[in-house]
């Protein structure tokens, strides 16, 4: 076993109290002075966090992560625009797409039904200002920094195309006028109470290959909407050593935990994880890299499913060590 790959998991009440209590001796040490700067415990720390917040870069650039990332993100969401005062909200890639694609628009000309209309650029608001069809056109402001000028009708070709294709998401998903499908937020391995670390999220979780059959994957699901537990029952992990096309699996039923763990999804923030797979040491060859996909029969959902972001595609992946 290589201790650098595992950190002992923390209860995040535990968490909190070790830092209370560290905030209140380094308040002692200060003196109480009000001539000093208060001590900041959080200084120089390094996070031990399995899941580095996932960066998905080199994303293409008529993908969403591609268009948040050169688009909507450093022209769209600046102060006093879709900074969250109202919508559509591009302060994240998630707020951006579930207030983009198949929502109302709030002024309408008559026409749009849709701010973003999956399979139609032509009836998609979005577009029409862009194009200053209809007013006002956007974007209306500019950074002073912006690039708009020298890309944008690159930018808008993006936008045109990931449209026409379908306003697929990070999993590679299609929404449906129903609503959005679930939302695959997090994984990670634990054994008893240790987490497995991960020090790239480009790359596969490592596991110990002792901890075969004795570790489970942890995934968390999520719904602007639907609450978890509507799908008790009826998700299914299924283990494939070939990427692309995902073929010749294995599948598991997926145990639904009511209460929850809860750790860091691959955006950095803490998040509940209701679903859990305990690894099956008989199934799996210890010498192969192993991809993940969650399939929801319900649903019709396999996530992430062939379309996705290759970053999602690895970050759901593990191998041996």
């Amino acid at each position: 076993m290589h201790m650098d790959y595992r950190i002992i998991a923390k209860r995040l009440p535990q968490i909190r109290l070790h830092y209370l209590g560290f905030i209140f001796v380094a308040w002692l040490a200060s003196g109480c002075s009000d001539n000093e700067p208060p001590i900041n415990p959080f200084d120089n720390q390094t996070s031990n966090q399995d899941t580095v917040r996932l960066e998905l870069t080199e994303a293409e650039s008529n993908t969403i992560a591609g268009i948040y990332q050169n688009i909507f993100q450093p022209t769209c969401g600046n102060v006093g625009c879709h900074d969250g005062t109202f919508e559509p909200d591009f302060r994240t890639l998630e707020s951006a797409y579930n207030t983009l694609v198949y929502e109302a628009p709030i002024k309408n000309d008559g026409q749009y039904s849709y701010r973003v209309d999956p399979g139609s650029p032509e009836t998609s608001v979005i577009m029409a200002r862009l194009n200053n069809t209809i007013s006002p056109p956007m974007p209306i402001q500019l950074e002073p920094d912006s690039d708009w000028f020298e890309y944008g009708d690159d930018y808008i070709e993006d936008i045109r195309s990931w449209i026409e294709n379908g306003a697929l998401d990070i999993m590679g998903q299609a929404p449906t006028t129903s609503g959005h499908p679930f939302s695959l937020d997090g994984i990670f391995v634990m054994q008893n109470d240790s987490i497995y670390r991960r020090f790239d999220t480009r790359k596969p979780l490592r596991l110990p290959k002792d901890s075969i059959g004795d570790s489970y994957i942890y995934f968390a699901l999520s719904h602007p909407e639907r609450l978890p537990s509507e799908l008790e029952d009826k998700v299914d992990l299924q283990f494939s050593t070939s990427l692309s096309p995902f073929q010749d699996s294995i599948s598991q039923g997926v145990e639904y935990l009511p209460s929850p763990y809860m750790y860091y999804g691959y955006h950095g923030e803490t998040i509940p994880f209701h679903f859990r797979v305990q690894i099956q040491a008989e199934q799996l060859d210890s010498n192969e890299v192993y991809f993940l996909r969650l399939f929801i029969p319900s649903e019709s959902q396999k996530v992430p499913n062939e379309d996705a972001l290759f970053h999602i595609k690895k970050y759901y992946s593990f191998e041996w060590m």
